[in-house]
Parts: C-alpha cells; structure tokens; sequence
C-alpha cells in the first residue's frame, strides 16, 4: 500500500495529464481509462466486480458514434416496430435522452414520424412501416 501511495506522490498528479487526455478522441480516452482500471482491479481484487463494470461501461460509452447510435435506433425501430421513446432506448440500449434527439432528427429528416397516444405519451414509427400507416389512415 505505501508503494502505491508513493508511487501517486512521484507523479505529476491528474492535473499534469488533464491537457492530454482531454486532447484524446473518446475512443482512445475510453481504451485508456480501461487500462488503468484494469491495474486496479489486480491490486484491489476485492472490487473486481465493480472494477469490471465500470470497464465494460468506459468501453461501451467510448465506441459510441453519432452515427452508429442512429444505426442503433434504426434497427431497434425496424426489428420492434417503434413506439414510446422509452421502448425505443431499451432495445437500442442509449439514453432516452439520446434516442430523443436521434428521433428529432430523423423526423426532420422525413424518416421517422410522431403520433400522441393520450394526452402525455408520443409513439414513434419509422414512416414507412405498417404501424405509421395504420395511425394515418383514418
């Protein structure tokens, strides 16, 4: 234990590194950090779980894309059919908060359209499907 604090004191500290790891794309920022916690878990094994789960979070979080969160909720709208933006982040595994912008934009795009369910809930479909279809029809 005191080579590891030893070790922290010889060091220039987080504030030295902070320039360039900011300067990393989120990828290599997140293969990085993956790394470190990876030597954690062989010094504290007994937080190896947590440990990993924060490793499996850090690589997941950094192999996202724009691009490739909208191919996400595009398959998850194509295998599932759509519907509240709840259902739609569950299957593509994002953010509500994420899938919610997807969906505005994909909207604009004319690929996507929106129809109230009550008064509070919206579903999303994508246009072409027979479930958009169905709702248009009167």
């Amino acid at each position: 234990m005191q080579n590891l604090a030893r070790r922290a004191e010889t060091t220039d500290g987080p504030d030295a590194d902070t320039a360039a790891l900011s300067a990393l794309d989120p990828h290599t920022a997140a293969l990085f950090l993956a790394r470190v916690l990876r030597f954690w878990v062989e010094q504290f094994p007994h937080f190896s779980p947590d440990l990993n789960s924060c490793i499996n979070s850090v690589l997941i979080k950094g192999a996202r894309t724009p691009e490739r969160d909208r191919a996400r909720v595009l398959k998850a709208m194509q295998q599932f059919g759509g519907g509240p933006i709840a259902d739609i982040a569950d299957e593509a595994k994002l953010p509500k908060e994420d899938v919610q912008a997807i969906l505005d934009a994909l909207i604009l795009c004319g690929v996507v359209e929106r129809f109230p369910r009550g008064k509070y809930e919206i579903l999303f479909f994508l246009k072409d499907s027979p479930e958009a279809r169905e709702r248009r029809s009167p």
